[in-house]
């Protein structure tokens, strides 16, 4: 497969893969979201109780071409079903889901509280950035089993991440009840 459809054949595995695996995580569609991010590359994970903010999972791929299939995920945070009203870089977001800060958009390592930069999967062989935290598949022989990989780790964090901020997540879930702990 050309690496030019490296990003469309992954997000197509993506969709099929969390709509199995994260039912209550959808893509973003005109009855959830209105903004600029990209359809494409974006999910509605619900509202984050207490807080009442709304969560969307945003998968931004790196444009250079020396990053052809490199991304790294934000978490954004709207109070309303559209983008914020203003857009904040945030480097963590808070261990209290109630003190979650609209307009912030929070990179998925600086949110699991890991060491170093946000982390950016490769889902082609090249090389990494110094001031990131690189995924790399085990082989890149064959593109399935990286995108299998991706979707594997991807689907983890994500999970994680969202239940840290009280939304849940599991196949049984209904939508944005927090889990019982």
């Amino acid at each position: 497969m050309a690496k030019s459809s490296t990003k469309g054949g992954f997000l197509k595995a993506l969709h099929k893969a969390w709509a199995t695996a994260l039912p209550s995580v959808r893509p973003v569609d005109g009855s959830n979201y209105s903004g600029a991010l990209p359809k494409s590359c974006t999910y509605y994970a619900g509202v984050a109780p207490p807080s009442g903010l709304h969560v969307y999972v945003y998968f931004q791929f790196f444009a250079k071409s020396w990053e052809v299939g490199q991304f790294q995920i934000a978490f954004v945070i709207s109070k309303r079903l559209d983008d914020p009203e203003k857009w904040v870089p945030c480097s963590s977001a808070p261990e209290n889901p109630a003190l979650l800060t609209e307009g912030c958009y929070y990179l998925i390592r600086k949110y699991t509280g890991k060491q170093g930069r946000g982390k950016v999967w490769h889902l082609v062989k090249n090389k990494a950035s110094v001031i990131t935290a690189p995924w790399f598949a085990s082989s890149y022989d064959d593109q399935e089993v990286v995108f299998s990989e991706a979707i594997a780790d991807v689907t983890q964090e994500v999970t994680q991440t969202l239940r840290r901020q009280g939304i849940a997540v599991d196949a049984n879930s209904v939508g944005s009840e927090t889990q019982p702990r």
